[in-house]
């Protein structure tokens, strides 16, 4: 299969996960303008994406994307916030959730060889530290996990104190306040949809845990420990809104998660496809 085709699977099963979320807005009564924008998030997100699948990811590359991704993140500190948590910037009309848009993307960059390999271990802390402060605990479950896993996949000569840290952020993370209620379409969906129509409840929750196995079905087999990282923090990040008021990705309303998820893919199909080229050289 083609890394083209592969790709368009990919962003044919979070259009899934969109289109379920927009059907759910529909029957629960949601502004149909939130609707057509709901689809727009996951254009944008498949043409970006297209672009991140074509370019050579070097290290200067992913250093700028990390370098973004801190900067981001840091900004949202200031920002105005919603009852005293700080997760989004603001452009315009759009409101953007940092982290479900740019640590999926750094997850993915992050698998290639680095030879700066010191400098992901700090820059892991310094967000896992951010997400507390923020405070985002669903992010923070994630990404924290997905970053375990690279200890385990890919940073296997570094010290037990990453495993330590990141339990201890977690669990700070969710020992902050979060005095955030649940938003009908972002929070809420699936549930009320539950109530209303369950068979489409269902579909949208089979429809999450497909999107969360596109990186480990389109890897090759043997990059397949590159893609567990994101698959990782995709599942977690699709059951916690069971625990708490957190956002359904791809299904609750919102730009950030389709952008983030695309490109994420996008990076990971591009390096596969890399190292089979390498390979036959």
């Amino acid at each position: 299969m083609t890394p083209s085709r592969k790709y368009l699977y990919a962003v044919m099963c979070a259009a899934f996960a969109v289109m379920m979320g927009a059907i759910s807005m529909h029957i629960l009564g949601i502004n149909p303008m939130r609707e057509a924008a709901h689809f727009l998030g996951i254009a944008a997100g498949a043409l970006i994406g297209l672009f991140f699948l074509r370019i050579k990811l070097t290290n200067k590359v992913r250093k700028m994307v990390q370098m973004a991704v801190i900067l981001l993140l840091v900004l949202s500190l200031p920002s105005p916030g919603v009852d005293g948590v700080h997760r989004w910037i603001d452009t315009g009309m759009l409101h953007w959730n940092v982290a479900a848009l740019m640590l999926p993307i750094l997850l993915a960059l992050w698998v290639l060889p680095l030879k700066y390999q010191l400098l992901q271990i700090w820059t892991a802390l310094a967000i896992m530290a951010i997400l507390v402060v923020q405070p985002d605990a669903s992010q923070a479950s994630a990404f924290g996990a997905a970053i375990l896993a690279l200890r385990f996949t890919h940073w296997r000569g570094q010290s037990k104190f990453i495993i330590l840290a990141i339990i201890l952020f977690i669990i700070a993370a969710w020992m902050r306040h979060d005095p955030l209620k649940p938003v009908l379409e972002v929070e809420e969906i699936l549930f009320r949809t539950w109530d209303i129509l369950p068979i489409l409840a269902v579909m949208g929750w089979i429809s999450l845990a497909v999107t969360a196995m596109c990186p480990l079905y389109f890897i090759a087999q043997e990059n397949r420990k590159n893609a567990a990282p994101l698959a990782i923090y995709f599942a977690i990040i699709a059951l916690m809104p069971i625990f708490g008021a957190y956002p359904f990705p791809l299904i609750g309303y919102g730009f950030s998660f389709p952008i983030g998820f695309c490109v994420a893919m996008a990076i990971l199909i591009n390096q596969d496809n890399a190292s089979k080229d390498a390979l036959t050289e």
